[in-house]
């Protein structure tokens, strides 16, 4: 039964219909490219202090390169999904994440797992233009 399972999520995977979930299958380069493909969004600041990380989930994101790209990358992908949603042009500067938000990220205690919340958080923000959607 568990190569069964194995094998036709492997053949999903293949085709497009499951995708991984570790993100890492994401050149650093390609989320970098998404981050400045939206200057108008430069002002946003990231949603995590590095100076004071407070959670175990800050302390990861402040401890890797790729993970802080991720979580930049989605701040920024929140405003814009908030201003097309609401027609409104928000704060840049003083643009803070939704309390619920946070409180689903710190509970968050390993690198993978932060990978797969920016992932989904990312994809349902910008849609097809997210490094990470896949067809």
């Amino acid at each position: 039964m568990k190569l069964v399972l194995v094998c036709l999520l492997t053949a999903l995977v293949g085709i497009g219909l499951v995708t991984a979930a570790s993100g890492q299958d994401v050149p650093a380069a390609a989320i970098q490219k998404a981050i400045d493909d939206m200057p108008e969004y430069k002002d946003v600041s990231s949603s995590v202090s590095c100076k004071k990380p407070i959670s175990k989930a800050d302390q990861l994101i402040c401890n890797d390169p790729y993970l802080r790209l991720m979580e930049i990358l989605n701040t920024r992908a929140a405003v814009y999904a908030e201003e097309n949603a609401t027609h409104k042009e928000l704060d840049h500067k003083h643009y803070r994440i939704t309390a619920a938000e946070l409180r689903r990220r710190n509970r968050l205690t390993t690198s993978a797992a932060l990978r797969k919340f920016f992932i989904e958080q990312t994809n349902d923000s910008l849609g097809g233009e997210s490094p990470y959607y896949k067809d």
